[in-house]
């Protein structure tokens, strides 16, 4: 009898055994437990990050909800996009994740992160899986093209315009794809912009248009482009700086020299009563001062003194 409830105990533990086993998704938890993973969201999405395939796969069967977020509001499919997980984010929109959600820190979308990586085989992707084209993150108001154009990305940016983006759309701080190219300083990527429409007078809310900003990046071939674009030599900024300001500020002595050659303004003074000789003389720097003596500005009265009034 003993024999006998010892054999039955033994073919019930093995039957919840085999049972267990048989058992798709606990077989997948246990796997991850044999690879040191903890079965939760922040390492699901960490895997997916990291392009761990079988992982994601293993967490997926195990079933962890492809919509979940980590501890920074990324999901599993954002963090992929970042990093230009083509496998995984097909993987992951095959069992449903949603192609536009948005993380909780900047409300970016899968494609948005995509095209500040100037990814454009996961934006292909992306899109291609019904990615909305016009979603903006809820921080900055930046679309792809934007992001993209943010940070120089010319062939994601091309892309992003043959499948119909506005070209002149703006973010919350007024800046268009043209103004954060000129900011990121690629001039394919400016003269890309121009060519599809970019409206070179347009202006962000603190009033740097496509001159100004070039300027304050200290980029002569950019000025240039602007000029031959229609730019206007005496346009302020909200503050009254000039071009030749900044271009001063931005310390390129070669830029001061061109500017001052097509005759902008050189003793026009912003807001503060500073000119572009007085910003020379603040940052010292010698060349731009003797520069812009050379071309006629006013020599400053020494700090603390009226300026000299002009005839």
């Amino acid at each position: 009898m003993k024999h006998s409830f010892a054999g039955a105990v033994a073919l019930l533990w093995l039957a919840v055994v085999v049972f267990g086993c048989s058992n798709p998704q606990e077989e997948a938890r246990i796997k991850l437990g044999q690879m040191n993973l903890k079965y939760n969201e922040d390492t699901f999405v960490e895997r997916a990050r990291d392009g761990d395939v079988l992982a994601v796969r293993l967490f997926l069967q195990a079933g962890m909800n492809p919509e979940v977020a980590d501890k920074e509001g990324k999901t599993a499919l954002i963090a992929a996009a970042q990093r230009g997980r083509a496998e995984i984010i097909r993987l992951l929109l095959e069992k449903g994740a949603n192609v536009n959600a948005k993380d909780k820190r900047f409300g970016g979308t899968p494609l948005i992160w995509a095209a500040l990586q100037g990814d454009v085989e996961t934006l292909k992707l992306l899109l291609e899986k019904g990615a909305d084209l016009s979603a903006t993150d809820e921080k900055n108001g930046m679309n792809a093209l934007l992001a993209a154009s943010a940070r120089g990305h010319l062939e994601a940016a091309r892309v992003l315009l043959e499948r119909g983006l506005q070209v002149n759309a703006a973010d919350k701080e007024g800046r268009t794809p043209l103004l954060w190219a000129a900011q990121s300083g690629n001039p394919e990527l400016v003269a890309l912009l121009l060519d599809k429409g970019a409206d070179p007078k347009a202006r962000e809310k603190n009033g740097l248009d496509l001159l100004l900003t070039a300027a304050s990046r200290g980029r002569l071939d950019l000025v240039k482009l602007a000029l031959e674009k229609g730019a206007d030599l005496t346009t302020l900024d909200n503050e009254g700086n000039t071009a030749l300001i900044w271009a001063v500020k931005s310390g390129n002595p070669q830029l001061v020299s061109f500017l001052l050659e097509k005759g902008v303004p050189v003793d026009a003074r912003n807001q503060k009563g500073k000119t572009a000789l007085g910003q020379a003389q603040e940052v010292k720097r010698q060349d731009l001062v003797d520069l812009l003596l050379k071309a006629g500005a006013a020599p400053e009265a020494p700090q603390g003194e009226a300026q000299p009034k002009k005839p």
